[in-house]
């Protein structure tokens, strides 16, 4: 007889590796989140200080949301989506090694 030991909306999880890498998998996906979000975030604030007076001023092309963007640079940016999709792999190798 097979004990499950959590059930996580309506998937049983028997005991083993299966829900480990589903808490991984969350973790990286919430990672993913919080980063991307902070980011967001900080280049919104950065972009109020480059429209006021003496602030260092903004590219006319990409207007102050998107120079403090550039400025920021991609890294956090490429960071959050490689903890998606590595979260997003952790969640689904820990829902197969259930079937």
């Amino acid at each position: 007889m097979v004990k499950y030991s959590y059930v996580i909306r309506g998937v049983f999880f028997k005991e083993g590796t299966g829900l480990k890498k589903v808490i991984i998998g969350a973790i990286g996906v919430l990672s993913s989140v919080i980063l991307f979000g902070l980011s967001l975030v900080s280049a919104s604030i950065y972009s109020f200080y480059l429209t006021t007076s003496g602030g260092g001023g903004w590219t006319p092309n990409l207007g102050p949301f998107g120079t403090a963007l550039k400025e920021i640079g991609a890294f956090p940016v490429i960071l959050s989506v490689l903890f998606f999709l590595v979260g997003i792999y952790f969640i689904v190798m820990g829902i197969r090694d259930q079937t």
